[in-house]
């Protein structure tokens, strides 16, 4: 749901054809889904359909100056709900994993589908196989608290285990997102190479602060970018998987070796795609393509 679902509309945006993988109630979540998904072009042949648990739908508060944050679930009583994406099923992407009849060339994974062990099983095999077949993985901590059973009342012990786990599904990933108040929360720390240096397999990081410097570590290079947008913010939703959704469409056409210049444009590119989204409501439709990224980018370089 949520932040993959926007990530894979953003690509397709951009001009990478996207496929979803998820798991949805069959239910009014499914036909809103279905639509969005049809008209932006997603390939939905992964999506799991389930009979028995609802599509989970999320209560966002915006204030007047745009900024979100998350209240809970709509119709949730937690003595009987479970929802259908953290019931992701393992044998049932095996099998559709035999059926791909297109080239990957990356995965994209947060932290939310790791909750439940049910779907916990299903996104390590999926991590699993893609460092088999050396597909690179973009890891999105994109912590919610919420998300996790009983988490705010969970003792110090039971907190550090589950860190330990995204960690570990961190470990397996070639490249990580990280906003400043999830690095400090998981590494004590928002110095990119300090993170990276934390995991053995060389992790590229970059570390958000909603409209404030981006800090990067990216092809050993580590470096600082500062955002000056001075337009009006409507809605913060989705603007980090926006960004994220242009680091990726820019890394899966890398060359070989970059300088400080060309990763400074990389982080700036994305940017404008995390900027425009914020300029109108919704996480979806405010996406930008390709062509208003670079309108943007070509006026802000003329001026």
């Amino acid at each position: 749901g949520g932040a993959p679902a926007n990530i894979a509309i953003s690509l397709n945006r951009l001009g990478q054809s996207s496929s979803f993988v998820g798991r949805i109630g069959n239910d009014e979540g499914l036909k809103n889904f279905s639509k969005v998904f049809s008209s932006n072009n997603i390939n939905t042949s992964f999506i799991q359909i389930d009979d028995s648990n609802p599509t989970r739908i999320v209560k966002i508060e915006r204030t007047f100056e745009g900024e979100r944050s998350f209240k809970g679930f709509v119709n949730f009583n937690r003595n009987i709900n479970k929802f259908a994406d953290v019931e992701l099923n393992k044998n049932k992407i095996i099998n559709d994993w035999k059926n791909i009849n297109f080239e990957i060339n990356g995965l994209v994974l947060g932290s939310i589908p790791l909750s439940s062990k049910t779907s916990r099983e299903a996104c390590f095999w999926l991590l699993d196989k893609a460092n088999d077949l050396n597909i690179p993985i973009f890891f999105d901590i994109n912590w919610r608290d919420v998300f996790w059973p009983n988490y705010l009342n969970a003792n110090l012990k039971h907190k550090e285990s589950i860190f330990n786990l995204i960690k570990t599904a961190i470990s397996k990933s070639q490249f990580l997102k990280v906003s400043k108040e999830e690095a400090l929360l998981f590494f004590n720390s928002f110095d990119p190479e300090e993170i990276s240096k934390g995991f053995k397999n060389n992790l590229d990081v970059v570390v958000t602060n909603g409209g404030k410097d981006i800090f990067w570590y990216l092809f050993n290079l580590k470096g600082k970018t500062k955002l000056s947008f001075s337009g009006k913010i409507v809605d913060t939703t989705g603007a980090g998987d926006a960004f994220l959704s242009g680091m990726i469409y820019q890394l899966l056409n890398k060359k070989q070796n970059y300088n400080y210049e060309e990763v400074s444009k990389m982080i700036k590119f994305s940017s404008v795609c995390g900027y425009l989204t914020c300029l109108k409501t919704g996480a979806i439709s405010s996406q930008p393509t390709l062509e208003e990224v670079e309108l943007f980018l070509e006026k802000s370089f003329n001026e």
